[in-house]
């Protein structure tokens, strides 16, 4: 495991597993969040978008989380493992 793609719904804790698991394979942790958004939130541009992720994907390893339809064809075909993060609201 050394490119590893984590998704999932909002706020169910993609980016604290891709922190703990950055931690411990010391491995490069990329939210797609940071490279999606500008300062008070305001999106970039989908061009724009793109440009960062596939420097990322060059990358001798990453974790990468963010669920962006965008960018999936970019990341999903490049991870040698992927997470889909459920939390369930009914426990």
């Amino acid at each position: 495991m050394k490119k590893i793609y984590i998704i999932g719904s909002p706020c169910n804790g993609k980016s604290t597993l891709a922190a703990k698991l950055s931690k411990a394979l010391s491995i490069p942790h990329i939210e797609l969040d940071s490279l999606y958004f500008r300062d008070r939130w305001r999106p970039v541009e989908h061009e724009v978008f793109n440009s960062p992720v596939l420097k990322c994907l060059a990358g001798e390893s990453w974790i990468i989380d963010g669920n962006y339809s965008k960018v999936r064809n970019l990341v999903l075909p490049n991870a040698d493992t992927w997470c889909k993060k459920h939390v369930s609201r009914n426990a």
